[in-house]
């Protein structure tokens, strides 16, 4: 699992990238039955993971994650989804899972 110090040495502070999580989490908040944020940026699987375990610890029981040139869109953004419920394939297909 990589560590806030692997994400402090590539230029990625953990703490930002859950601050803008939180935002479009709260952004997002009603649209669907799940949470859901789209943030600027592709940012790799450990990483997405990484955060993934985080929100996991939180109390989500599902995480879903991926980057928009990863579902052949426009690259620079990704994805996350957060649910206590497993969610159909027909929502995350080709999403990864925490």
């Amino acid at each position: 699992m990589i560590t806030p110090k692997e994400l402090e040495e590539r230029d990625m502070k953990l703490d930002e990238l859950e601050k803008k999580i939180d935002s479009s989490i709260r952004f997002h908040h009603g649209w669907h039955k799940w949470e859901e944020a789209i943030i600027d940026g592709e940012y790799p699987v450990n990483v997405r993971t990484a955060i993934g375990l985080k929100y996991r610890e939180a109390g989500w029981d599902y995480v879903y994650h991926i980057t928009s040139s990863e579902h052949v869109d426009r690259p620079g953004l990704t994805h996350f989804i957060f649910s206590t419920e497993r969610l159909d394939c027909k929502v995350v297909g080709g999403f990864y899972i925490v």
